[in-house]
């Protein structure tokens, strides 16, 4: 039996694919391309978490500090609510809620706070000192 020569072509790319996956070298040469690879993006993420964790933490801090105080508009005022004889039924007023973190607190920073919040300074002061000798929440 003879082979047509477009089937020869064929037969030899065969028995190439053939010899290179059964090759062993061409196997670990592979290999070997892929765990340099592996090894180089580990190493790319080892720097990048020490860049974070241990040469600027204080940076990162910060920043982190800085992402945790959300602003939060405040809606416009709907008006107010009348009854029939045009007596007010339902008023707005604006409230505002505060947090003081104890850890971040500084005693020079009561004294603006309770300037822009209309509160006693010495009042708060003392409210201040109470909640701070209680200790940190177990």
């Amino acid at each position: 039996m003879t082979l047509h020569p477009a089937d020869r072509e064929e037969e030899r790319q065969l028995s190439a694919n053939r010899l290179l996956r059964d090759d062993t070298k061409f196997a670990s040469g592979k290999i070997a391309f892929f765990q340099y690879v592996m090894v180089g993006i580990f190493l790319f993420l080892v720097t990048g978490f020490w860049d974070l964790q241990i040469r600027y933490p204080e940076v990162y801090q910060e920043r982190a500090e800085r992402n945790s105080i959300k602003s939060i508009p405040v809606l416009a005022p709907r008006g107010k609510i009348l009854d029939r004889d045009g007596r007010v039924i339902v008023d707005n007023h604006s409230s505002f809620s505060l947090f003081l973190s104890r850890e971040d607190l500084k005693m020079e920073h009561l004294k603006p706070i309770a300037e822009g919040l209309n509160l006693d300074y010495d009042g708060l002061v003392a409210r201040v000192k109470r909640f701070q000798t209680r200790g940190a929440p177990q």
